[in-house]
């Protein structure tokens, strides 16, 4: 299998880093390596500090132009910690290259390498783009959506370069993400000497739990998943606190926000008898739904498809999140799942990426900027 030295190299190098969510300097070193292959390209290249998460990559063709026609999006933390690149070296077995995150999201960064890298001149003439390297897509703190938001400013489009589905498929929309914590206030008492002084909080979470996720099932699309729970502080005492954290997935913002004034709503009612209990929301994240923008992305694809004879693209709706959420939450038109595809992702041992996916992918997407900058200026395209 022959595979282009442009997708490869950097694929190897970038799989070899470490650069868990949160760490400044992995992340960095990552963005280093992008930012040499683009700087050889002759595109400007901009590496704004992202809080405390490292530095964040923006390359552009077009850089006297306030406004692009379409991001290339990619990010550059993986989920694996310091060590893993070591422990489980990059290696290619039949057909499928093995590695921490060399499919999520070391695909995407070297497809965008590889395509940036075959750009003929006249789409590079005619298309303005901009390529945005995320540093904490895995986690999306704060400053990473305000980044994000920035980035976004004069983008009405944008290619996520997710990795592409086990089974090949795209994907047109995602569920959102967002974290709850309640907490539990009890009595504490002796268990021994004078346990009906106490009120459990433990006790009062157990008949929560199953009733907060029970609201799940009242509003089509929506999940609620228990985390994390803590309790108590010793085994012979009435439980005083107790606390639990839920992961809430939905289609819609509209659906979130039902999902969690009904919790809430839960919460104030109460579990058990001298047992308060209370909702935090810990983190907020936008869904990504299908839009009318998003759709004509979707017919652009499925034409350079057809243009190329290749199979009828497969469209799919996620349950995880990635940055197309925040950026679509921005007003941005949005298709994800771009890179090759790749499987069993965040197991820093078997996670892989289908090398027979690589160049399909690669020449899809160039086709697709070919049509977009021919849409541009009213040429007609090569076939």
């Amino acid at each position: 299998m022959n595979l282009r030295p442009e997708f490869l190299s950097p694929l190897r190098t970038l799989t070899g880093i470490d650069s868990p969510s949160g760490d400044a300097e992995g992340v960095t070193k990552a963005g280093d390596v992008m930012e040499g292959i683009f700087r050889k390209l002759g595109w400007e290249t901009d590496r704004p500090e992202v809080g405390s998460y490292g530095r964040a990559c923006v390359f552009r063709n077009h850089p006297e132009s306030e406004t692009a026609d379409l991001m290339l999006c990619a990010h550059l933390d993986t989920v694996h910690s310091r060590g893993s690149a070591a422990r489980y070296p990059f290696r290619i077995d039949e057909g499928l290259a093995f590695g921490p995150g060399v499919a999520d999201d070391r695909s995407g960064l070297a497809a965008i390498a590889a395509i940036a890298s075959g750009l003929p001149a006249a789409v590079k003439d005619r298309l303005s783009l901009k390529v945005v390297l995320t540093p904490a897509e895995e986690i999306t703190p704060r400053e990473h959506a305000e980044f994000l938001r920035e980035a976004s400013r004069g983008v009405p489009a944008a290619f996520i370069f997710e990795p592409g589905r086990p089974d090949g498929s795209f994907v047109r929309a995602r569920k959102g993400s967002s974290t709850v914590r309640v907490d539990f206030h009890g009595v504490p008492a002796h268990a021994g000497n004078r346990p009906e002084d106490g009120r459990n909080a433990i006790d009062a979470m157990a008949a929560a739990i199953p009733q907060l996720k029970h609201l799940a099932s009242e509003i089509d699309g929506t999940a609620i998943s228990t985390g994390l729970v803590s309790g108590g502080t010793t085994a012979n005492t009435v439980a005083e606190h107790a606390s639990v954290t839920f992961d809430l997935r939905y289609g819609s913002d509209r659906d979130r926000d039902e999902l969690i004034f009904r919790m809430r709503k839960l919460c104030l009612t109460g579990f058990a008898d001298g047992v308060t209990s209370d909702l935090k929301i810990e983190s907020l994240g936008p869904a990504l739904p299908l839009s009318a923008e998003s759709a004509s992305l979707i017919t652009l694809i499925n034409r350079a498809a057809a243009t190329l004879r290749l199979p009828s693209p497969v469209w799919a709706e996620a349950g995880g999140a990635s940055d197309g959420n925040e950026l679509a939450s921005f007003g941005v038109a949005v298709i994800d799942a771009l890179a090759p595809s790749g499987g069993l992702l965040h197991n820093p041992n078997k996670e892989y990426l289908d090398l027979a996916t690589v160049e399909p992918r690669l020449r899809l997407i160039e086709k697709a900027l070919e049509l977009l900058a021919s849409a541009k200026t009213g040429a007609s395209p090569a076939r």
